[in-house]
């Protein structure tokens, strides 16, 4: 009884995995070290796009970052439940590739905004995706 108990016990903990049974972390580790770094250019660059944007009206750029990073915020605790929702139903994978995407849409079009009310959209789309446990 003993005998079989052991051998049970053997085919769940198995050391032995070959490199191809093994999972690879390799790839989410280096889109989640990207999106981390991608934020080491973003934060300093908002208040720089919104200051541009106010043609350097310091005092409307602070404003204006204020509200962006309130809608951004709002956006975040409004649709979080779905995200985890979607993580739940259709799995990690999912949720994690939507948030990148969205951060890299957000970052395209914070490159290209030619206005404060595009800027608004983009920090709303960050909010839409991002997952909250990176920053």
């Amino acid at each position: 009884m003993a005998n079989a108990d052991t051998r049970s016990l053997s085919k769940q903990v198995s050391l032995d995995a070959s490199p191809h049974d093994r999972k690879s972390y390799f790839k989410p580790g280096l889109l989640i070290f990207m999106y981390a770094l991608s934020f080491s250019v973003a934060i300093p660059a908002f208040p720089l796009l919104t200051l541009q944007l106010c043609d350097g009206d310091s005092a409307l750029s602070a404003y204006y970052y204020g509200v962006g990073m309130t809608i951004r915020y709002v956006t975040e605790t409004i649709f979080q439940p779905f995200l985890g929702t979607l993580s739940d139903v259709a799995g990690r994978r999912v949720a994690l590739l939507l948030s990148f995407l969205t951060c890299g849409a957000e970052f395209f079009f914070m490159g290209v905004a030619p206005s404060i009310n595009m800027l608004f959209v983009c920090r709303m789309l960050t909010g839409l995706g991002d997952t909250g446990e990176w920053e």
